[in-house]
């Protein structure tokens, strides 16, 4: 990846191992919207035409779903294709407040269940990321729109997509001040 403006490191920056991968991801993320994510992951876009009215909700319904499912694993393409297990570990151990390492954990467990299972089951790959979808679920802040049980979830009228590309957006903006800087939250 080709970054738009000239990167300078800190000298003295302790965290280069770090602190690289996580520009990576936020430049690439930030040049997402000019590679067409908005039409992507905006429903304007996705209107299905039929003459039955029940037949369309029903493909408009699937076919937001896989958008939003679309989105996801596309945020997280990027984010893995530049933190591997042991630095993401790393990240969210070390440089991430609690309720943001939740929040992206939450968002994982949601591209777990599109990824690994079709037809709306839940995925239990990761205990973690199934607390802490729960958690978020729960709180005052919950993924806007996911419907869910003990073993499903279902996303026909979630918009998950867009807020998790700003969340993760935000987050490799902070991250990079953070590790630049050293200085854990």
């Amino acid at each position: 990846m080709r970054f738009s403006r000239p990167i300078v490191i800190p000298d003295a920056a302790s965290n280069r191992a770090l602190l690289l991968p996580v520009m990576h991801v936020h430049d690439a993320l930030r040049e997402m919207v000019q590679r067409g994510w908005g039409h992507l992951v905006t429903s304007l876009n996705h209107i299905v035409q039929h003459p039955n009215p029940d037949i369309r909700r029903e493909i408009q319904s699937n076919l937001n779903e896989m958008v939003q499912a679309l989105g996801l694993l596309y945020c997280f393409s990027v984010w893995d294709a530049y933190l591997d297990e042991i630095t993401t570990d790393s990240v969210e151990n070390d440089w991430l407040t609690q309720d943001e390492k939740k929040r992206l954990r939450a968002y994982r467990h949601v591209r777990h269940c599109v990824a690994h299972y079709y037809s709306g089951r839940r995925a239990n790959r990761s205990k973690s990321c199934t607390a802490a979808f729960d958690s978020v679920m729960a709180s005052a802040a919950p993924l806007q729109g996911v419907a869910f049980t003990a073993t499903t979830i279902d996303l026909p009228h979630a918009v998950v997509a867009e807020p998790c590309h700003h969340f993760m957006e935000e987050l490799s903006k902070k991250l990079i001040g953070r590790l630049a800087n050293n200085c854990k939250p």
